[in-house]
């Protein structure tokens, strides 16, 4: 008898064949499927998300989840998970809350995609209002339900949404010639009679595990990862959990350095704001205390040492005069305007009255 490890390979390289992914990709799709089954259990359960090019694969990728995840009990046929574009608000709500895994076609053209990715992310979000008609011309009804439903859902762009970006763990589809050598036309049927019930009989066999999945103390980048991790750890797959840990790592650095080039960003707006003259000319200094008062007004709480630091790192002169710390600008008054225009080229940032 086969190992879970072992016949997950085998689903593994079944998936690669039919498509373009590569094996973590595709076994990121196989720990997710098995994820679903004990989504009634998990705080917070990962939307899927496809993206990529027309004809590249992403309505097969929604194919296989349906073919492989857990369906609602209220359906009899896998069909009936779909979501299709033009889908309305209330239908679509109605469906989420019958529990199981529901798959959206062409997301970028769905009504309240993004509401639908919060609740279905978070059982503490997951009740949804919509108004109903009451039977009569202008008479409207609230009509409450609990979004419980596992996503996944493919689009052609990115999310205006951060939030609804780091809700989700993102696969990126690509055209693939299926007459290659290792290639074969997509036989999706072939995954659920191969795999289904190797599927099934695993996720019964670890029910006891879902609640113990700590998705409620994971830190942001953590938690979209936690659930597949965690099979994939129960089947003693030690690379695919290396493969998360550096994709994790990689997104930690990637938005502390984003983090870190936002706040430059205000610093430099604070400065400019404080220091720029009706007459179009720049005062030679201002006080860093005033800075840091008018960045947290803004909501951007950082340290004194940090805004000097940055200040620095930008061009400006950081001076303790007479006990007060000025961010000072050139000595000439005339090269003012060149240095503020330097600087905002550098951190990305434009304004008007930086225009010759």
């Amino acid at each position: 008898m086969k190992t879970e490890f072992e016949w997950i390979n085998e689903l593994t390289d079944l998936i690669c064949s039919m498509s373009g992914w590569r094996e973590n990709e595709a076994k990121t799709i196989v720990y997710w499927c098995i994820g679903t089954y004990g989504y009634q259990y998990v705080q917070k359960f990962p939307i899927l998300v496809f993206m990529g090019r027309k004809n590249s694969g992403k309505t097969t990728a929604l194919k296989m989840i349906m073919e492989l995840a857990y369906k609602s009990p209220a359906y009899t046929d896998r069909k009936e998970m779909i979501i299709t574009e033009g889908t309305s608000v209330p239908v679509c709500r109605n469906k989420l809350a019958k529990g199981g895994t529901h798959v959206m076609e062409e997301a970028d053209g769905l009504r309240g995609v993004e509401r639908f990715m919060k609740q279905a992310f978070d059982k503490f979000s997951g009740e949804m209002t919509v108004n109903v008609s009451g039977g009569q011309p202008g008479v409207w009804l609230q009509d409450k339900k609990q979004v419980s439903s596992a996503l996944a859902l493919h689009r052609r762009k990115g999310f205006d949404d951060e939030t609804s970006s780091s809700r989700s763990i993102f696969l990126y589809t690509t055209r693939v010639n299926l007459k290659s050598p290792g290639k074969r036309n997509p036989d999706l049927k072939l995954l659920s009679e191969s795999f289904l019930g190797k599927i099934e009989s695993f996720a019964e066999s670890i029910t006891h595990i879902w609640q113990e999945i700590p998705t409620d103390d994971a830190g942001r980048e953590w938690e979209v990862w936690t659930v597949v991790s965690h099979i994939a750890n129960l089947t003693g797959d030690v690379g695919y959990i290396e493969y998360v840990e550096r994709l994790v790592e990689e997104d930690i650095a990637l938005n502390t350095e984003m983090e870190l080039e936002e706040e430059e960003v205000a610093i430099f707006r604070t400065i400019l704001k404080n220091v720029h003259k009706n007459n179009g000319t720049f005062a030679p200094r201002v006080a860093a205390g005033v800075i840091r008062k008018e960045l947290k007004e803004d909501g951007i709480d950082t340290t004194s040492q940090n805004i000097n630091r940055l200040a620095t790192k930008m061009g400006f002169t950081v001076k303790n005069e007479g006990g007060t710390i000025y961010i000072k600008l050139h000595l000439r008054e005339e090269m003012r305007k060149a240095q503020m225009q330097t600087i905002a080229r550098e951190v990305q940032y434009s304004d008007e009255v930086l225009k010759d």
